[in-house]
């Protein structure tokens, strides 16, 4: 593996799914969270940080395992910026949504492992890392 693919902060979500592709699960998740903590790194208190990189990449790699099973064609950071457009309710994040899709994931999905940690926090903990995951994206690549 390439040491500078991690190291890119421009990381392309097609090689994130060609390393899922290749059972290389591990440095998929890698990719992720550098994805994902580039976009969350402006963040001083590490919890939202964390959190809120923690929830980018689970999309991702939902996205991503969807594509590998044909759910979906392809994906680009535009598909991760309409998931969080799709799973909103009167401008408002449909918490129960998010959860139930990840929840009935596989249990051999990465992306569920991932979202685990998040699943368990309260409503508004979740809706605060919701809209900041959002905002990210958007002030990033636009929107």
């Amino acid at each position: 593996m390439n040491k500078r693919a991690v190291d890119n902060a421009n990381i392309d979500i097609d090689f994130i799914i060609k390393q899922l592709k290749n059972g290389e699960s591990h440095m998929a998740e890698q990719l992720t969270k550098k994805l994902a903590s580039n976009l969350s790194n402006d963040y001083k208190d590490p919890f939202w940080s964390k959190s809120i990189a923690t929830l980018i990449s689970s999309v991702i790699l939902a996205l991503a395992e969807d594509v590998l099973s044909s759910k979906e064609e392809k994906i680009n950071i535009q598909s991760v910026i309409n998931f969080f457009e799709s799973k909103r309710i009167d401008k408002k994040p449909d918490l129960y949504s998010i959860d139930i899709f990840f929840k009935l994931r596989k249990e051999s999905s990465l992306a569920k492992s991932t979202y685990k940690n998040l699943f368990m926090m309260g409503d508004y903990t979740k809706t605060t890392i919701f809209n900041e995951a959002q905002m990210c994206l958007y002030m990033k690549y636009g929107q």
